[in-house]
């Protein structure tokens, strides 16, 4: 584990409120501003980076935007990251919001 902020293709360990951790990867970041990818099950622990090798896109239980306050500040542990990281593999999807007062969609 290191002690910085993290960057793209970190994987970090998020500290859950009733104990334990998540995992996730950064998969954009700007400035704070960041997006991801989470991974379940829950941990108890704080993993290993190589505990975290051959998840995907496609095995998150949660994407999306995130601010970096935990990763500055130390308590989100940064694991690593894997050296073949590839942006592209880990896309930023189309957002889509919709209100439901009029139905209308906004991408």
């Amino acid at each position: 584990m290191t002690a910085r902020a993290g960057a793209e293709g970190d994987w970090i360990a998020v500290p859950l409120r009733g104990g334990g951790y998540a995992t996730g990867v950064i998969a954009r970041m700007k400035g704070m501003q960041l997006f991801g990818y989470f991974f379940g099950p829950k941990r108890d622990d704080v993993p290993q980076l190589g505990e975290l090798s051959g998840l995907g896109p496609d095995d998150a239980v949660l994407v999306g935007a995130f601010g970096g306050l935990g990763l500055k500040g130390g308590d989100w542990p940064v694991l690593g990251r894997f050296g073949n990281w590839d942006r592209a593999d880990w896309p930023f999807p189309s957002l889509v919001r919709y209100e439901e007062l009029t139905a209308r969609r906004f991408e």
